[in-house]
């Protein structure tokens, strides 16, 4: 090797090492938190002491949450449903039973300064015997019982996580001191509970009403009650005086313990023959009791009521004693069963609570609704003594409850405030100290999806006057309907700093409504609602109060779940913002496309609308689709925030597919399937509009245009078929050139014809730009056109300026139209200056946001669904481009322009984010348009992730997990939004147990886990750089191949790779007026789309479609 050769390589190996510092200082993929509501929650815990709840999935994933910005996630190793969830107060620790019959604990631990949940053991409750029914934690949260199927009682020691053998409550003991009558099998354990002030006596419920309370040290029965119904739960009192069991039958029963005390303490010799005397009386009583005293470890032989009074009963021992027992009036039952929705047959009655208050105690229980009148009803019932009663009804299945409660160990009262409810779809707090028992606004955890999400959108750096006012009008919106109280889980400390800037995630959904929600920071919270269907008209009243009229049940809604739909033609498809103006533009799925102002007072107004007809009426076009969504005539009552200026009515109404708006200009544009229109937002009229369809297909419906193969095309395409199945089987047999590189497989992407995709006329994205368009001395506005044929429109626009604007009308004249050759649909689109930087908006630059762009040099990137091409500008010619499809077979479906710096700020790039149908994320760079980076963020199977995915302006981007929720992830490694909290445990830990798992926690991962099972970073399994570097030098040495680390720069691209596009220019257009706008001629399109089709049919003759086809069939 030649000295020339090594200094080379000296240099290209230097190159290469700085490239790849570079790049692992701007770029580094995080997966960093989830927003929104939990997909399919299954399971709810909460620990009074340290004030967390945790929330359990069926899909495995455990979540705890405190204050906001306190929240931590885990998933378990087998995606089975959680069941139930218990923490251990007080010590961060968390018991988790599954649906797989085994028992997990998780730990909430300090690593780095934050802390992470993790799970340290597991115990397996193997066999039939085993199988899991109910669980309970004792108070001292020393001893976890499990109860079964089979009716035994395990005892799992906390500190050793492992199940005691020997201390295991049978049920045949249980049933030897039951009464003969009731000497059947109970049937599984349903409920268990530990004695409020005696920690050695269990309350035992089975499944078919029978109920003992055990003591646990003498290992007998104290007291058996039995209920005629199925049983459902039990619960203490307070004091342990009193217990709560309800049933299946919607009832629910008081039982009086404290009272039964011994009368009379003898030892008769004869007490077998007392006790047969009573049963030859035949007197039967509908409940009969056991209760062994305190201190006597007599077994109980046989009990009865005493024949003489009904108030006592005699207790018979085997050593021949018995005693007899006083019953006072209050004794248990308390209360006869009580039905509260009676007396039809009701709902069961999963869970009852008794708590105490000094204002009155409360009896707060779900279900138990009527199953005839209200058994669709979801309802958890708040019972205050006899002031209070509420039904809070919900929309979607109730999974669990808790209630917080602030008194402590020593006060006489529990003293409830809050109700927590999971649902299956939402989470609701209910404020019980508030006048009305209001709910709270959620700061995190909200259900996004309370109308299904149709499209989303980011807004970045918003100013504070613009926030400020949109929080304002949320609260106004708020002021009577949410509690003032503070959100009561306060646990933990959040250790974020706070955010630099206010960002803002926009959610359009079915209902016509869109929301929006501050994502600067790890808990996303909802601030505004905006709703467009009191603008239009629809077939629905939408100012009806929705109230059910039953004076009983008082039901009161609860919640903002709602799945139904009045109209969907209300939903918001395309959202776009200026968060400088305070503008605001919305597109709809019947055409209707509005714009709103951000006003601080409420207005009373009459909304201005005008029609854009896409389609001519002497094109013969037939529209069968839904009909359009007219304005209310009537003046419209708009509350502070965002008001309806005007609204423009595509014709045919078909969904708004892309949009953009420029709020300095005061022009927007918008596309649908057939077409696109621009308008005027400040004179509120069309400007002008042009069809994209193909001539032939005009006279067809309304429809999707479907896709069509005459026979003799098929038959053509067979035998071509036939002819390159020859071929690949002559290309094996050749041999690859000795001493030379093996260039990659490419896919070849062909020309396709007008009949290889259906919509080929369908808007995919417009682009406003202030550019060289005609020549390169005087930039001009500009509106940029890409459709699903490869076909670019760019129009130039002359807009007065000054006092001119507000009478004077905006023109439009094409300027050029570009015909990509291999004819894939335009995703994005980007003009560039000569530092490659996209060039700004104009607002920015006139608010400082951004410096102007180089007066040289600029250059268009299109971005479409196959390959990135860049173009000179004015006159479009093809500089570089890069292939995906040929490469790999992936297709863009999301593409973002984004500047990244590193954590220092000294290095910045530009670079083209997309994501593809295969769920992979790219980057390339603007200037050489390589890939720097690539990340499997998703499953090619997950569509609607893929689909929902948004980009933001910071390198960090949301997709939708799951209809409720989004994930959010980073891939700048300046920009990372993840939790930074920790838990202050007060509370020592099990010595024994800190020893037993002190090796687990060293095991376990840096990355955070997701709900998805996707982990951030991989850091510590890659090389370092300098490795990397002699890695790759020592096997280009061996190979002998001289690789030169520069850049490819305009001189020596290989422009025989770079298809030659079909560009035209225009110098004047033909307009017709409409509406008070114009329309493209028709005869000028028609003809330029017959050409257009001519083109693409030879080309497809000579080039052969069946390979495009057999493309799109392995994609």
């Amino acid at each position: 090797m030649s000295s020339k050769q090594k200094a080379k390589k000296k240099k290209g190996g230097a190159g290469r090492a700085e490239r790849a510092r570079i790049q692992k200082e701007l770029w580094a993929f995080n997966q960093t938190v989830e927003h929104g509501f939990p997909n399919k929650p299954s399971a709810l815990g909460y620990d009074p002491q340290l004030r967390l709840m945790a929330i359990g999935t069926s899909n495995g994933v455990l979540k705890v949450y405190g204050k906001p910005g306190v929240e931590f996630i885990g998933c378990h190793q087998n995606a089975v449903p959680v069941t139930k969830l218990f923490f251990l107060p007080g010590q961060g620790r968390i018991v988790s039973w599954l649906s797989d019959n085994t028992l997990h604990l998780w730990e909430i631990n300090d690593k780095d300064d934050n802390s992470i949940l993790e799970e340290v053991q597991n115990c397996p409750m193997e066999g039939k015997l085993k199988k899991v029914s109910v669980c309970c934690l004792s108070m001292d949260a020393t001893v976890f019982y499990v109860g079964t199927e089979s009716g035994n009682i395990f005892m799992l020691d906390i500190a050793k996580f492992e199940s005691d053998n020997e201390r295991i409550i049978y049920q045949d003991v249980v049933m030897q001191n039951v009464p003969d009558d009731y000497k059947v099998n109970p049937g599984p354990v349903e409920a268990i509970c530990q004695h409020p002030t005696d920690p050695e006596k269990l309350l035992i419920g089975y499944n078919r009403g029978l109920i003992v309370i055990w003591d646990s040290k003498e290992l007998q029965v104290d007291a058996t009650f039995v209920c005629n119904q199925q049983l459902e739960s039990l619960c203490w009192r307070r004091d342990g005086a009193m217990f709560s069991s309800s049933h299946s039958d919607g009832s629910y029963t008081l039982w009086d313990v404290e009272n039964m005390t011994p009368a009379k303490d003898s030892t008769v010799p004869y007490a077998r023959e007392f006790l047969q005397g009573v049963k030859k009386a035949g007197v039967k009583f509908s409940r009969l009791f056991a209760l062994r005293e305190n201190g006597n470890n007599k077994m109980l032989a046989e009990i009865t009521r005493y024949a003489v009074d009904d108030m006592q009963f005699t207790k018979s021992h085997k050593d021949s004693s018995y005693i007899i027992m006083n019953v006072d009036e209050t004794n248990a039952p308390f209360t006869d069963p009580i039905v509260p929705y009676g007396p039809f047959p009701c709902k069961a009655i999963p869970k009852f609570l008794l708590l105490t208050s000094a204002e009155g105690d409360f009896n707060i229980f779900s279900g138990a609704m009527p199953r005839a009148s209200f058994g669709d009803h979801n309802v958890v019932n708040v019972f205050q003594e006899d002031s209070h009663h509420v039904a809070f009804d919900f929309t979607s299945k109730i999974i669990d409850f808790f209630v917080m409660c602030s008194g402590g160990p020593a006060d006489e009262y529990d003293k409830p405030h809050t109700v927590g409810v999971l649902c299956e779809e939402e989470l609701v707090f209910i404020d019980l100290t508030s006048e009305g028992w209001p709910c709270h606004s959620l700061p995190y955890l909200s259900s996004l999806h309370a109308s299904s999400i149709t499209s989303s959108c980011q807004v970045s750096n918003v100013p504070s006057d613009i926030y400020e006012q949109i929080v304002s009008a949320g609260e106004h919106q708020m002021m009577n309907v949410v509690s003032r109280r503070e959100w009561p889980l306060d646990g933990g400390q959040n250790l974020a700093d706070a955010p630099v800037s206010r960002d803002l995630l926009l959610t359009g959904h079915e209902d016509g409504s869109l929301k929006f929600w501050d994502c600067s920071s790890t808990a996303l919270r909802f601030l505004y609602k905006l709703s467009t269907a009191n603008i239009l008209e629809t077939d629905v009243d939408v100012n009806g109060t929705g109230e059910d009229e039953e004076e009983w049940p008082p039901f009161r809604k609860a919640g903002l779940f709602d799945p139904f739909s009045d109209d969907p033609r209300l939903g918001i498809t395309q959202i776009v913002m200026c968060p400088l103006t305070g503008m605001l533009v919305l597109g709809g799925s019947a055409g209707q496309v509005m714009c709103f102002q951000l006003a601080d007072k409420e207005m009373v107004r009459r909304v201005e609308s005008f029609n854009c007809r896409i389609v001519g009426e002497v094109d013969g076009f037939i529209w069968k689709g839904h009909g359009p969504l007219d304005v209310k005539s009537e003046p419209v009552r708009q509350d502070p925030g965002f008001h309806c200026e005007c609204v423009a009515q595509a014709w045919p109404p078909a969904g708004i597919t892309a949009m953009a708006f420029q709020s300095l200009w005061g022009v927007g544009a918008f596309g649908t399937s057939h077409g696109f229109a621009v308008f005027d937002s400040m004179q509120h009229k069309p400007i002008f509009s042009q069809c994209t369809l193909n001539p032939n297909d005009l006279s067809a419906t309304g429809e999707a245009i479907q896709r069509k193969k005459s026979l003799k095309k098929s038959l053509r395409a067979s035998i071509r078929r036939l002819r390159k199945g020859r071929q690949k089987a002559d290309d094996k047999t050749r041999r690859a050139p000795e001493g030379g590189d093996v260039p990659p497989a490419e896919r070849r992407v062909e020309a396709r014809s007008s009949s290889s995709e259906t919509m080929v006329s369908l808007v995919r994205c417009l682009y406003f730009a202030n550019s060289f368009i005609r020549d390169g001395n005087t930039p001009s506005a500009s509106l940029w056109v890409g459709t699903n044929s490869g076909i670019i429109y760019v129009f130039t626009l002359d807009i007065p300026v000054g006092e001119n604007r507000v009478m004077g009308s905006v023109l439009a004249d094409i300027a050029k139209e570009v015909k990509l050759k291999h004819g894939a649909p335009v995703v994005s689109m980007a003009v560039v200056d000569g530092d490659s930087n996209p060039i700004p908006d104009p607002i920015e630059i006139k608010h400082q946001r951004a410096k102007p762009p180089t007066p040289t040099g600029h250059q268009l990137i299109v971005c479409s669904e196959e390959q990135f091409k860049a173009f000179s500008m004015p006159n479009l010619k093809p500089l570089r481009k890069v292939k995906l499809t040929a490469q790999d077979g992936s297709k863009v479906r999301k593409v973002a322009f984004v500047n990244f710096r590193n954590k220092s700020g000294n290095i910045s790039e530009n670079a083209i984010v997309c994501c593809t149908n295969l769920g992979e994320i790219a980057i390339f760079g603007i200037d050489h348009l390589k890939k720097d980076f690539s990340y499997p963020l998703l499953s090619q199977a997950n569509v609607a992730g893929i689909m929902s995915l948004v980009f933001t302006s910071r390198g960090e981007g949301f997709y939708l997990l799951s209809p409720s929720e989004f994930s959010r992830f980073s891939i700048s490694t300046r920009n990372i939004t993840e939790p930074q909290c920790v838990i202050n445990i007060s509370s020592a830990r099990d010595g024994s147990m800190e020893n037993r798992i002190a090796d687990v926690h060293h095991q376990g991962k840096t990355s955070r886990p997701t709900a998805n099972g996707d982990a951030g970073g991989e850091e510590d399994k890659e090389q370092t750089v300098e490795e990397l570097v002699n890695e790759v030098d020592e096997l280009l040495a061996k190979s002998g191949i001289n690789v030169s680390i520069e850049g490819d720069t305009e001189e020596n691209i290989d422009m025989a790779n770079i298809t030659i596009d079909e560009v035209r220019e225009f110098e004047k257009t033909e307009r017709h007026e409409i509406d008070g706008g114009y329309m493209v001629s028709s005869e000028r399109t028609t003809m330029q789309m017959q050409k257009t089709t001519h083109t693409e049919s030879r080309t497809s003759e000579h080039n052969g479609v069946e390979e495009l086809e057999e493309l799109q069939i392995q994609e």
